[in-house]
């Protein structure tokens, strides 16, 4: 019964790698919330009021929140496994190199192409223009900052901790022929 009951939790590689992506979900989950909280206190100190529409600095703080859980809770499970951050998709040295600005001009072209085709079938109108001069600039600046802590957070959170631990799980599952 007790090795049924340690071969569910263990294997080659120590701990499953099941258990491992529990346990980052839930660092994640309570960091996010917990940094959500401090941050919705501060503001609330500050008299800062959250818009009921669309707000580029309120994504940026929600997003820039998310990316910072998920970069704590990777650097956790990496000191448990004893890894480098780096093995877990962070390039390190070469972050914002030239792989970094293809993906975005791939990333801007495709979402540009889409919502072309779409307002080509009729489906999307981009109305007037309300911004005009630097207030212009000022929020596609902000909505710049806002679109890459989205990114970050979406695609480290996807293809990062997780992506690594399942494929290890995955290989590790595999047996020889």
């Amino acid at each position: 019964m007790a090795s049924r009951f340690r071969s569910a939790f263990l294997g080659p590689n120590g701990v499953r790698a099941g258990w491992r992506l529990l346990a980052f979900l839930a660092i994640t989950i309570a960091l996010q919330a917990a940094l959500q909280r401090g941050a919705g206190f501060v503001a609330e100190r500050r008299g800062f009021r959250f818009s009921p529409g669309l707000d580029p600095i309120e994504f940026s703080i929600a997003d820039g929140l998310a990316l910072v859980a998920i970069l704590a809770a990777t650097i956790i499970m990496a000191r448990f496994e004893r890894r480098r951050l780096q093995e877990y998709g962070l390039p390190g040295a070469n972050a914002f190199g030239r792989r970094f600005w293809e993906g975005a001009a791939f990333g801007f072209g495709g979402v540009t192409l889409l919502i072309l085709l779409i307002a080509a079938a009729g489906g999307y109108s981009p109305g007037s223009v309300a911004l005009h001069g630097l207030r212009l600039l000022h929020f596609t600046a902000l909505w710049v900052l806002a679109s890459l802590f989205i990114g970050f957070a979406e695609e480290f959170f996807f293809r990062g901790y997780p992506q690594f631990i399942l494929g290890l799980g995955w290989a590790s599952g595999r047996r020889p022929s």
